[in-house]
Order: C-alpha cells, then structure tokens, then sequence
C-alpha cells in the first residue's frame, strides 16, 4: 500500500502542516500593505529572522502560530479531523480546503450559525480561485480580482456581469461588499 510522504514519521507530519501554516502567513504578508520589515516590528524580531521563520519552519510552536496570525490581523484555529484516510494515503488536507469550504458555509463563527447553514449552492468560485459569497448587496470577494486567461481584472456579481475592481482596506485587507 502506498502512503503519502508524510506518514513516515510525526516529524515529517508536523513539517507538513507547519510549512502549510507559513504558506498562509507568506500569502497574507503578499498580499498586505505591510513588509516585512514592517511585520518584523510588530513581533518585535529582527528582519533577518523574518525571513528564518518563513524558511525553516521546524520550529514553529502553537505559540509563535498564533503570535504570527495575528501580527497580520489573522487567527490559527488547529483542528483534528477524520478524512477516512487512517493509513495516511493522501497526507494531511490542505489548509486552503478548510478556507474554501469555511468561506462557501458563509463563514461561520459560532455553533448556530455554523447548525443553520443549508445551502451553500449559490456561491461562486472563479477559475482563478476567487470565491463570491452571497450577501446581501450581491457578493463579497474573498480576494481582490481575478486574473482572466487574457489577463484582464474580472470581478463577477450575482447576475453573472462584470463589476469594476474591489477597493480593499488599507488597515487589514478586509474586502469591501459590492453593490448589485
């Protein structure tokens, strides 16, 4: 039976999700208006240690996960799950899944709206990975623009038709609803 490479120990297991977490962290940080510099200051750590954080993540403890998530306005959540894959054939979910289908339940934060949740249909998820959910002005991005096969920005509302670029927040990349 053939596994996943992270099965032959809980090192490489651990390695796995760590790399898994800085990956978030490295997209956020891409993404923000901050460098890393500017990163660095608000964890109080030099530059140069930066850029050891997000090249040898062996080190990371939930403390310093958390301590990093929220230096760039985020949270860390650790879960344990059954994907019915005991044997570790596949290795661990990624990250980005549990984002997908968190921001398609509408991002719940609480055990009753997470229980109401029934129809998670009417999202939309672009070639490009943008997902749309619905809101009550039309749709919220989860991220800025899409990048269409003719490198063209393309935003989609509700009805299918192009919007003109999302205008993000400067203080912490919240997006901002569109009208529709």
């Amino acid at each position: 039976m053939t596994t996943h490479w992270t099965a032959v120990s809980v090192d490489d297991f651990v390695h796995r999700l760590s790399f898994d977490f800085i990956t978030q962290l490295a997209k956020r940080l891409e993404a923000s208006p901050i460098n890393r510099a500017e990163f660095a200051a608000k964890l109080g750590i030099s530059k140069g240690r930066v850029s050891q954080i997000f090249n040898n993540t062996s080190n990371l403890t939930l403390r310093k996960a958390v301590e990093y998530a929220q230096a760039l306005g985020m949270k860390a959540s650790v879960i344990a799950y059954d994907d019915h894959d005991p044997n570790n054939k596949n290795g661990p979910v990624n990250s980005e899944i549990f984002q997908i289908c968190w921001n398609k339940a509408g991002r719940p934060t609480d055990f009753e709206s997470a229980e109401n949740i029934t129809d998670i249909s009417k999202t939309v998820t672009t070639a490009e990975s943008i997902l749309a959910l619905p809101d009550r002005k039309g749709f919220v991005l989860t991220k800025k623009f899409a990048r269409t096969a003719g490198n063209m920005r393309r935003t989609v509302s509700n009805h299918g038709t192009d919007l003109p670029d999302l205008m993000a927040s400067t203080s912490d990349i919240k997006l901002l609803a569109i009208g529709g």
